[in-house]
């Protein structure tokens, strides 16, 4: 049993070159599309995939350009020993106007 969350947007979607480069510390899927101080620092996704990897769980992505992301997070259910304690999940969420 496990846990499954998908966030899903309508924005300018991603191609498969991004998909591929899209975990990698640095590497931004906006570079060549925002700039100034809003600008990304290509770590957001990375963050996300190395907490994801440390409890067992995964991200994944369905994407075509023009036609927005769907992201899925998958948390197994702990076993053994931990599977009776409680488990605590927040989330935020921030909109930009952008």
């Amino acid at each position: 049993m496990a846990a499954t969350i998908v966030i899903s947007d309508t924005g300018v979607g991603l191609d498969k070159d991004t998909q591929s480069r899209m975990f990698e510390p640095f590497w931004s899927t906006k570079s060549d599309r925002v700039a100034g101080p809003t600008a990304a620092t290509g770590l957001g996704l990375t963050i996300a995939h190395g907490l994801a990897q440390v409890i067992g769980a995964t991200i994944t992505v369905a994407s075509e350009p023009n036609k927005g992301s769907s992201f899925t997070v998958t948390v197994p259910r702990p076993e053994g020993p931990t599977a009776k304690k409680k488990f605590q999940f927040s989330l935020a969420v921030m909109w930009t106007n952008g």
